[in-house]
């Protein structure tokens, strides 16, 4: 059964949501045979919004500034603004990989942290999502480990195959994967 739209529940998730209804739409047009050529791209597509939205909603609350369901989680450490944060961020380089720095330090800032669920290491966490799409997007070698040992795919499996298999759920894992970068945009955005 193909994934059903979504429903835009804040102004913080919109794109994502306009992203997953438009790929769930085009989808819905293609063969099982073309669709694994495209799952691998869409979920690069839809991964980078939903990032956007973590590394967004992470300054925000830094800041003290709440999502638009009125959520804010309390702060052990208080940023004035935005130059700040960033400022506390950076390492050696002028580059923020703030999906490390968010992972390392949000429980140091946060009392109640939003991200300690979405920085876990289980299987449609946010930092499998990251290894998913570090794969799609420079097909590497080191993300194709970490997959396996993972055990996120098999060794004679690609990707695309990945994607289009079944799970234990009766889902195609497109769809799992997608549903949760949603679950997790929501549950971010509505503490």
């Amino acid at each position: 059964m193909p994934m059903n739209e979504v429903i835009n529940k804040h102004p913080e998730t919109e794109e994502l949501v306009e992203t997953i209804n438009q790929i769930i739409s085009c989808l819905s047009k293609l063969s099982d045979e073309e669709k694994l050529s495209y799952y691998p791209l869409a979920f690069f597509g839809i991964f980078v919004k939903f990032q956007n939205i973590v590394h967004n909603q992470f300054e925000k609350y830094c800041i003290g500034e709440p999502s638009s369901a009125g959520y804010c989680p309390s702060r052990k450490h208080v940023f004035s603004d935005v130059s700040e944060l960033r400022s506390f961020l950076k390492t050696r380089s002028e580059y923020i990989d703030y999906d490390d720095r968010i992972g390392e330090l949000s429980d140091y800032i946060f009392d109640d942290n939003p991200f300690s669920n979405l920085f876990s290491l289980e299987p449609l966490g946010y930092l499998m999502l990251k290894h998913i799409r570090n794969h799609v997007g420079h097909e590497s070698n080191s993300s194709y480990q970490k997959l396996l040992s993972a055990r996120i795919i098999r060794e004679d499996q690609t990707i695309s195959e990945y994607f289009a298999k079944r799970s234990k759920r009766g889902k195609v894992h497109f769809d799992e994967l997608v549903n949760s970068v949603y679950e997790y945009s929501n549950y971010i955005i509505e503490g």
